[in-house]
């Protein structure tokens, strides 16, 4: 177990690089073409070009009109960064959610299911994802931004639902994410690739490149855009509770992918000096509403009477956190107290008050959205022991 543990720190730390370099560089050469000069002094077979500075150094970046007619020596190739994230995350979801599906994977307040066939599931979602949007892909409405928004909003939505269905809050979450990071690398490695491969093919051979380039699968590399911030916002979010342990988190969800397509699209437009605040504000609002609907209610009021003890506080939290936060947790879901936190004693409980209050009172996320509540009462207890 604690070399697993290691072992997972080592792989998040590759997820978040990988993926930082990977949508590093689709918003860098998206910001290439937003920037690209396609009027003024362009060269015969230049499509468009602009400089740039950097750490004190210049830069003239060209887009040629045409594939060249001979290949340079080096032609450098971004696809490793998408393979490489893709990876260590299913490497992640196998470690954290398959390795014992019924600590993080499945919840028995939500679904009674056992753990191989959840997995079954969750592999099964990932793979039928991807091949409706091949499909989809395949036909004309792809290549329509519009529409193509429209409906991934949709499916984000239902899939977050469905997932919610199923799967524990937090992997509920992480799934939709899941989804979307296949399709962006699978894009990568079964699309974009491959027709990479075919042009060079064919320049290599002289062939006619006109009908290769109109098979050309630039659509599919914006789909890709428009997902990075989404996936990115749920790779970092699914470690913060607040983010996904609320009681319909899948209407936020889609409400905060929702927003952050909005910003992305005005960042882009920003960098054609075309913006237009109506994306801004649009997204900004959605966000300061998601945040506004998650705001706990207030638990303290006014006077609480008479003094609560720690003895009385940790009767509740005997009765309600105890079964997983123990020496010996009695739920099912834990072998061992979840990130060493252990209420076994009225001590522990004291010593703890500061989290407790936070997490119980303040952000009211614990107990988990999708396991027995606090009630009411034992809130304000809890609450007033703290505020005492």
């Amino acid at each position: 177990m604690h070399e697993i543990q290691w072992l997972i720190v080592f792989l998040r730390v590759l997820h978040v690089v990988a993926a930082a370099m990977w949508i590093g560089a689709s918003f860098y050469i998206i910001s290439w073409e937003n920037k690209f000069n396609r009027t003024k002094g362009l060269a015969t077979g230049i499509e468009g070009n602009f400089w740039t500075i950097q750490g004190g150094d210049f830069y003239y970046v060209e887009k040629l009109r045409d594939a060249p007619s001979q290949l340079p020596e080096e032609l450098h190739w971004f696809k490793y960064e998408a393979y490489v994230t893709w990876l260590s995350g299913f490497a992640l979801m196998c470690l954290v959610f398959y390795l014992t599906p019924g600590s993080m994977l499945i919840s028995d307040n939500v679904f009674d299911i056992s753990g191989p066939a959840s997995v079954a599931i969750s592999l099964g979602s990932l793979l039928a994802c991807w091949l409706a949007y091949d499909l989809y892909c395949r036909t004309p409405l792809a290549k329509n931004f519009q529409i193509s928004a429209i409906l991934g909003l949709l499916l984000v939505g239902l899939f977050g639902y469905l997932f919610s269905l199923v799967f524990s809050q937090r992997a509920a979450f992480i799934h939709v994410g899941a989804v979307m990071g296949t399709i962006m690398s699978a894009n990568v490695f079964f699309v974009i690739i491959p027709w990479h491969k075919r042009l060079i093919r064919a320049i290599d051979t002289q062939q006619s490149l006109e009908e290769l380039f109109a098979a050309r699968p630039g659509f599919r590399s914006r789909h890709n855009h428009y997902m990075t911030l989404p996936v990115f916002f749920i790779m970092l979010g699914s470690h913060f509770p607040v983010a996904f342990n609320q009681p319909y988190s899948w209407v936020l969800l889609t409400a905060i992918v929702f927003a952050a397509g909005l910003l992305k699209h005005y960042h882009n437009l920003l960098q054609q000096k075309a913006a237009s605040t109506g994306y801004l504000l649009a997204g900004v609002g959605i966000l300061a509403a998601v945040i506004f609907a998650t705001a706990p209610a207030s638990i303290v009021n006014g006077d609480c009477g008479a003094r609560v003890s720690t003895e009385q506080a940790y009767a509740v939290v005997a009765e309600s956190c105890r079964t997983c936060h123990s020496i010996a947790p009695t739920d099912a879901t834990w072998t061992l107290p979840p990130i060493g936190v252990v209420f076994d004693t009225p001590e522990q409980v004291l010593e703890r008050k500061n989290r407790i209050l936070q997490r119980a009172i303040v952000q009211q996320d614990m107990p988990p959205h999708d396991v027995a509540q606090l009630s009411l009462e034992q809130r304000n207890v809890l609450g007033c022991w703290a505020k005492q």
